[in-house]
C-alpha cells in the first residue's frame, strides 16, 4: 500500500484516491469522475489504467480475493445500453475486474459487484463529479 499512496501523492491524486482499513480488510476507493470511466459509461479510460496498474501490483501478491465494487450516483440513469445504475455499477466493476485478470494477471476468481444508486460513495449533493471503484461511480 505504501507505494501506492506514494504514487497517488506523486501524481496529485490525494482528492481522488483514499486508502483505509474496515471489516473487510485495505480497501482502496476511487473517488474522482474522469480517473477511470466518462461519464455515464464503463469503459476504462486510458489516463486511468496506469493507476488500476498501480492498484494491481499492491493487489497481486496479497493472498485475499479482490472485490471490485461499481459505483453510481444516486440519480437515475437510463439509456439503452444501461437501463438503471446497477446495470452501470455492475458492468464497470466488471470492466476494472477484466483489466485486473486480463491484462495485470491477478487471479481470476475475484468477485465483481454493482451496487448502483442506493449505496453512493459520495452524496449527489456534493459535485456531480464523483467516481470510483475500487471501484467507480459517476453521475449519468
Amino acid at each position: 500500500m505504501r507505494d501506492l499512496r506514494r504514487f497517488v501523492e506523486q501524481h496529485h491524486m490525494t482528492g481522488g484516491v483514499e486508502t483505509r482499513s474496515d471489516e473487510r480488510g485495505d480497501v482502496i476507493s476511487l473517488m474522482s469522475d474522469d480517473m477511470l470511466f466518462n461519464r455515464g459509461q464503463a469503459i476504462l479510460r486510458p489516463n486511468g489504467l496506469e493507476l488500476l496498474a498501480r492498484i494491481a501490483n499492491v493487489l497481486r501478491p496479497l493472498p485475499n480475493e479482490i472485490e471490485v465494487e461499481g459505483h453510481t450516483c444516486n440519480l437515475p440513469i437510463h439509456t439503452d445500453q444501461f437501463p438503471s445504475n446497477w446495470e452501470l455499477s455492475t458492468a464497470r466493476a466488471g470492466s476494472v475486474l477484466r483489466f485486473f485478470v486480463e491484462v495485470e494477471g491477478c487471479l481470476p476468481g475475484d468477485l465483481g459487484c454493482g451496487l448502483r444508486r442506493y449505496r453512493p460513495l459520495v452524496p449527489t449533493t456534493r459535485r456531480r463529479t464523483a467516481n470510483t471503484t475500487g471501484g467507480s461511480r459517476s453521475c449519468s
